[in-house]
């Protein structure tokens, strides 16, 4: 079994060789992102392996109010959404929830 380390390095060199599509339609002009699409993709294994990735390391997030895990590697977040996945400027996810536990932390020290 590999490392996170080795795993987020694969992931990396996926990426990179990926060819990622700008998002033309008129729904997300106000949202600009890049995806790749299963039925597409000619390395299988590249899909599986970013998917499995955002699984397991991935954070749960929103972007445009869709809740879900996002991969965030840098300036980019990384999120499937079948047959797709997308990806973005980590800056476009919705402002970071508070949670119920920071609430009450919160409220203790109120």
């Amino acid at each position: 079994m590999l490392t996170k380390k080795a795993r987020l390095e694969q992931v990396h060199a996926v990426i990179a060789r990926t060819a990622w599509e700008k998002s033309r339609s008129a729904e997300y002009a106000d949202a600009p992102h890049e995806y790749i699409v299963w039925f597409k993709c000619k390395r299988k294994a590249d899909w599986k392996t970013l998917t499995a990735a955002i699984r397991d390391f991935g954070e749960f997030r929103t972007w445009r109010g869709h809740r879900q895990k996002y991969l965030i590697l840098g300036p980019l977040c990384y999120w499937a959404q079948w047959p797709a996945i997308n990806r973005a400027n980590v800056n476009t996810l919705d402002p970071k929830e508070t949670s119920s536990d920071e609430r009450k932390t919160k409220a203790r020290k109120s």
